[in-house]
């Protein structure tokens, strides 16, 4: 991220310090970095606002209303999505793009004959969209549940100037030699980790869908017996779980480093992201 703060930075969009809610502080962290490291040199910002509105309003566009009913009551949400998407064919290969990104614009431009030029950049929205709903507001939850134990600031502080060395973002100096931070650097903070994780067992709310593919009688604890049947869709919340006094004490408290003595991954219940 360090070739995107010098971006952000020469690109003269910096201010004086401010005053801002947590949740557009979590925002303006990762909205302008975040696209420039995914899609290269593009320019975030004449896509923020339209960015925002189409995040606001997509769940109107997943509801498959009746298409009378879009052009009547959101004809202005399309037309932000018209203009993301359009903004995508200025410049199909933007430089220093992730390879990610790149692979798959490269797959849908190699086959016209199966992607249109609204398929492409709708596909590119949909990355972005993607990559940001679920970031954003993450990033805020972990800040508000951390910045208010004082107990979990002071600990993943100290872990963090003991694992992960310190750089300045304000360096002007180009030659400096940045260490990166390593994936084993990262997994030695075992309290910020937890953190994280405790903070998805209290706000994710991810569903599991399944179809059933027999005949199957499903017992649940309360004696009851569910009869389902081939092709029936079955739906699976794990929050439910994750708020269970008898596999998580006090459920409903922040315990910063609840998940340190066992990882996350070794407890089943443990479904942040469904499975």
């Amino acid at each position: 991220m360090i070739r995107e703060r010098q971006a952000i930075k020469s690109s003269n969009t910096l201010s004086e310090w401010i005053s801002t809610g947590l949740l557009a502080l979590s925002h303006r962290m990762l909205f302008e970095p975040s696209t420039l490291a995914l899609f290269g040199e593009v320019d975030p910002l004449s896509i923020q606002y339209d960015f925002d509105l189409f995040d606001s309003k997509i769940h109107y566009l997943t509801a498959l209303l009746p298409l009378w009913v879009y052009s009547v009551f959101f004809r202005r949400v399309l037309q932000v999505r018209s203009r993301l998407n359009n903004s995508w064919l200025k410049k199909r290969h933007p430089l220093r793009e992730s390879d990610f990104v790149r692979d798959r614009a490269t797959f849908i431009l190699d086959h016209p004959e199966s992607f249109s030029d609204v398929q492409y950049g709708g596909n590119q929205t949909a990355m972005l969209w993607g990559s940001l709903r679920n970031s954003i507001p993450a990033v805020f939850w972990c800040l508000l549940y951390i910045l208010r134990d004082a107990k979990a600031v002071e600990s993943i502080r100290q872990e963090i100037n003991q694992y992960l060395p310190a750089f300045s973002l304000d360096d002007d100096d180009d030659s400096a030699v940045v260490e990166q931070w390593t994936l084993d650097q990262l997994a030695s903070c075992i309290n910020l980790d937890s953190a994280v994780n405790e903070t998805l067992r209290l706000i994710a709310t991810p569903m599991v869908m399944r179809k059933c593919k027999e005949k199957t009688d499903l017992s649940l604890k309360d004696g009851r017996i569910l009869h389902l049947e081939p092709n029936d869709a079955i739906a699976l919340f794990p929050a439910v779980v994750h708020g269970d006094p008898d596999i998580f004490p006090n459920p409903d408290k922040f315990i910063f480093d609840r998940f340190v003595q066992k990882s996350a991954d070794s407890v089943p219940s443990f479904l942040p992201f469904g499975n």
